[in-house]
């Protein structure tokens, strides 16, 4: 069985005090995503309570093909938040999520 780690309220609050690297949050969307707007806010929240998180939003509905090579996979599935370039996650989340997923990814460096 995996281990997951929980955060409440003020764990997130507490794990982005903690934080010592930075991290670049990709944020994929489309216009006429319906999750996209949620991960997008979520992401710019946890930007403002930490220096070290910088977010890019990527808008693709205008791309008719893959940004590169690197991009074929990520693409055209939103939304997506890619953690330093490295971890991809799709699907709307909530701020406590996304902190779940820094943590998960930062484990793994």
């Amino acid at each position: 069985m995996e281990d997951k780690v929980v955060f409440n309220e003020e764990d997130i609050f507490d794990h982005i005090k903690t934080i010592r690297n930075n991290i670049r949050l990709d944020i994929g969307v489309k216009m006429d995503c319906p999750g996209c707007n949620e991960l997008a806010v979520s992401a710019r929240q946890l930007a403002a309570l930490s220096p070290r998180i910088t977010v890019h939003l990527l808008d693709l509905g205008n791309v008719s093909r893959p940004l590169g090579p690197e991009d074929s996979y990520y693409g055209f599935r939103v939304p997506y938040v890619m953690v330093n370039r490295r971890y991809i996650f799709f699907g709307k989340r909530t701020p406590r999520q996304l902190v779940w997923m820094i943590a998960e990814a930062m484990g793994k460096e």
